[in-house]
């Protein structure tokens, strides 16, 4: 008999092992999130200590970027070729290790090589991780869950934002990093530990049918496993190229990549010029350090309330639907921000809203582009997607680095930042066409 183990994911009631799947990924995603904010919280410090302009550390925000990149698109082709939790494992250990290497750099040069290998590491993560969370839940909560545990990366920048003055004022600037490295340790002890290898790669990859059933078992404690059984995975009906990186642009999947990654980039660009310049912007604009460390700390925390928020409409509606309203409405919020520089109450409320739209709608993006891809090329599919929107991450600190030496006002940089999630939005419709329309084809 023939047993289709996505419907088995799909029919299973929610139990011990899901929960334990998101809690650990949303842990993952804690680390991943407080290493990239890590840099831009340091800055105002670090210049301050070695004596070098601000803007000049544009370039240390963006290698940091460059490693990122290489991990997303890497991550996502190893995950679809020796699984999701070994992947997972070796990203986390990569940013863990040279996190806590950052805290021995001495010149620009060592914080370059060290920021660049945590990037490497913490670049991989994301992908993987949704990924792995998308293929053990069911379908009618799926989206709802997997951008629940994507508000992991929301946390994270909370928790940099509210520790940071705490560790720099009693640790310097080196206590960020050390306390990054601890929580990246604690977070490789649960994935070694607690996690298992996504059934679906398993089968996927020809895996032993005890192990396929082991899981399968701790997926659906009602599910009674016959010997006779063969395992399978139903899914749409197309070319197999056998290579993840090539069914991106399989049939009509052409289009749905490249969109896919144009969103991609407008959201990081956006993403990573407010979080890694953010403080420096507010510090520019007459706010003390810990005051700008609290605007950003509670903007990250508005995108974690967005991302809960939205998560109650992803399977309602569809994450993509979702994104068509929300992107606007952040680029709105985003104009508040720079309108509410000099007013303390004004710029928290106007911080929150945007925080809340913008990185809210970015924890609906990665399952979203996740769910475009079958099981065989889902984790390269969003791997790529990411690694190709780093690249709007590594340029946005070297624009926003260059505005803020040539002299322009926060308030006209904060304006500026407000096209690209209007661009997004307008992607997203398109992509949704084109998906709809890939859809039809495959069920005709």
């Amino acid at each position: 008999m023939q047993v289709d183990v996505g419907k088995v994911i799909d029919d299973a009631k929610l139990n011990r092992l899901h929960y334990l799947i998101l809690g650990v990924g949303l842990f993952v995603l804690i680390v991943d999130a407080y290493d990239l904010v890590s840099m831009g919280i340091v800055i105002p410090r670090l210049a301050e200590e070695w004596g070098i302009d601000r803007a000049e550390f544009g370039i240390a925000l963006s290698i940091s970027m460059v490693g990122v990149l290489i991990g997303s698109g890497a991550s996502g082709l190893l995950g679809d070729y020796i699984g999701r939790k070994k992947t997972m494992i070796l990203t986390v250990a990569i940013a863990g290790v040279f996190m806590g290497l950052t805290i021995t750099a001495e010149t620009i040069n060592e914080l370059l090589f060290y920021r660049f290998m945590t990037g490497l590491g913490a670049g991989g993560c994301i992908p993987i991780t949704i990924a792995h969370a998308s293929e053990f839940m069911p379908e009618r909560a799926r989206n709802r869950l997997v951008v629940l545990m994507y508000t992991g990366a929301g946390m994270g920048s909370v928790f940099a934002g509210f520790a940071g003055p705490t560790l720099m004022a009693n640790y310097g600037w080196q206590g960020i990093f050390g306390a990054g490295a601890i929580i990246s340790m604690i977070a490789l002890g649960m994935l070694i530990l607690l996690l298992p290898e996504s059934v679906k790669f398993l089968l996927a990859t020809g895996a032993d049918k005890d192990s396929i059933t082991g899981i399968v078992k701790k997926v659906d404690a009602d599910f009674d496993p016959d010997p006779n059984d063969e395992y399978i995975i139903v899914e749409e009906v197309d070319e197999v190229t056998g290579n993840p990186l090539k069914e991106l642009f399989t049939n009509s999947r052409a289009g749905i990549t490249l969109l896919a990654w144009g969103v991609m980039l407008g959201n990081q660009f956006l993403l990573f010029a407010l979080a890694l310049w953010m403080p420096t912007l507010l510090t520019q604009a007459g706010l003390t350090e810990s005051l700008s460390l609290t605007v950003l700390a509670l903007y990250n925390l508005g995108g974690v309330f967005g991302g809960w928020a939205f998560s109650v409409f992803a399977d309602k509606f569809d994450p993509g639907r979702v994104l068509t309203v929300t992107y606007p409405l952040a680029g709105i919020a985003i104009i508040a921000l720079g309108a509410s520089l000099e007013t303390t109450p004004g710029l928290i409320t106007a911080a929150i809203t945007a925080g809340f739209f913008s990185i809210g709608s970015s924890f609906c993006l990665g399952p979203y582009v996740a769910s475009l891809y079958p099981t065989r090329a889902r984790s390269t599919g969003i791997g790529w997607a990411l690694s190709i929107g780093r690249i709007g991450s590594i340029i946005s600190p070297q624009v926003a680095g260059w505005a803020i030496g040539a002299g322009y006002e926060p308030s006209t940089i904060l304006y500026a930042a407000a096209v690209p999630p209007v661009v997004c939005g307008l992607l997203v419709i398109w992509l949704r066409r084109l998906a709809f329309q890939s859809a039809e084809t495959a069920t005709a």
